[in-house]
C-alpha cells in the first residue's frame, strides 16, 4: 500500500492501531445507538464540508476537537519514546505538527478521491507539480520526529513540514480540484459504498472497567461514561471521535482505509 519505508504513514499505523488495542471483550456486543449515529454523521459531514472550505485543520480545532488537539499524538509518541536518549517534544509541540499533519492528510485523501487507481499517495503526487511532490517525499520520513535527536532539530524539520503543508494547501486551493466535475463525481460515488459513506465503528466504550491498556487509561481522563468511535468520510479520511458529557469532539484523524480495515475501493 505504501510507497516508501519510514513514511508519515507510520504515526498513521500508530494510530490506526488503537481501533483494535482500545477494544475490549465487552465491546462485541455493542451497538452504536441510531439516534448517535445520526449525531455522529452530522458531526462528522459538518466537519468535512467545513474542512472542504478550509483545507486547514487550525480554524476548526475549537469548534470540533478536543482542547488539546496534539494531546493523543504526544500520549502515543511519549510512549514510542520511553527509555531512548532522544528529545521529547512537549505537547504544545506535538500540536504544532498535528496541524501539518492533519493538513496532508486532507491532502492525500483528496488525492485518493480524485483518482482511486494509484496507491495511497501516487494520487496526491500526480496533482503537485514536480518541485512540490519532491518535497512531500523527501519529508514523508518522519523518523526525525518520532526519536528527535535535539529540540533544535525537531524545531527546524517542524518549521520545513509547516511550510511544505501551506504550500501543498495553496497550491490545492489555487487549482480548486474540490470543485471539479472529477472529485463531485468520485464523491458522489464513494457516499453510495457502504465503506465510504460515513460508516461508524464503536472502537471503545465501557471504559470503567480496568485495563492494563495504556490507551484505555488515556481515554479514562474524559469520564467513565466516554465512549470512543471511528467515523469514515468519502474524502479520503476518518475521524476519531469521542463522547464527552454528550458532546462529540474528535481526537485524530487517520487516512480512511484503515477504518475498521475497510477500504472504499
Amino acid at each position: 500500500m505504501f510507497t516508501r519505508k519510514a513514511t508519515l504513514f507510520i504515526v498513521l499505523l500508530v494510530l490506526a492501531s488503537f481501533s483494535n488495542s482500545a477494544q475490549t471483550k465487552n465491546q462485541e456486543n455493542d451497538e452504536v445507538p441510531e439516534q448517535e449515529k445520526i449525531e455522529l454523521r452530522q458531526f462528522t459531514e459538518k466537519f468535512v464540508k467545513r474542512m472542504q472550505q478550509t483545507r486547514n485543520v487550525e480554524p476548526l480545532l475549537r469548534e470540533f476537537f478536543i482542547r488539546d488537539y496534539g494531546e493523543f499524538l504526544s500520549f502515543m509518541f511519549s510512549s514510542e519514546l520511553k527509555g531512548k536518549k532522544r528529545y521529547k517534544p512537549t505537547r504544545s509541540e506535538f500540536r504544532s505538527l498535528s496541524i501539518p499533519l492533519t493538513n496532508l492528510l486532507y491532502a492525500y485523501g483528496l488525492g485518493v478521491v480524485m483518482d482511486e487507481n494509484e496507491r495511497y499517495g501516487e494520487g496526491l503526487y500526480r496533482l503537485l507539480p514536480k518541485s512540490l511532490h519532491r518535497r512531500v517525499l523527501e519529508a514523508e520520513d518522519l523518523e526525525r520526529f518520532i526519536e528527535p535527536k535535539s529540540r533544535r532539530r525537531f524545531l527546524t524539520n517542524l518549521s520545513k513540514y509547516t511550510t511544505l503543508s501551506n504550500d501543498v494547501r495553496a497550491h490545492l486551493a489555487k487549482k480548486k480540484f474540490e470543485q471539479s466535475n472529477q472529485y463531485r463525481e468520485s464523491v458522489s460515488i464513494r457516499e453510495k459504498d457502504t465503506f465510504c459513506n460515513y460508516p461508524i465503528d464503536l472502537i471503545f466504550s465501557n471504559i470503567e472497567e480496568d485495563s492494563d491498556n495504556e490507551v484505555v487509561g488515556w481515554l479514562k481522563r474524559f469520564g467513565p461514561d466516554t465512549r470512543a468511535y471511528s467515523v469514515g468520510t468519502p474524502i479520503g479520511i476518518s475521524l476519531m471521535i469521542v463522547k464527552i458529557k454528550g458532546t462529540y469532539r474528535a481526537f485524530g484523524v487517520w487516512p480512511h482505509p484503515f477504518s475498521g480495515g475497510a477500504s472504499c475501493r
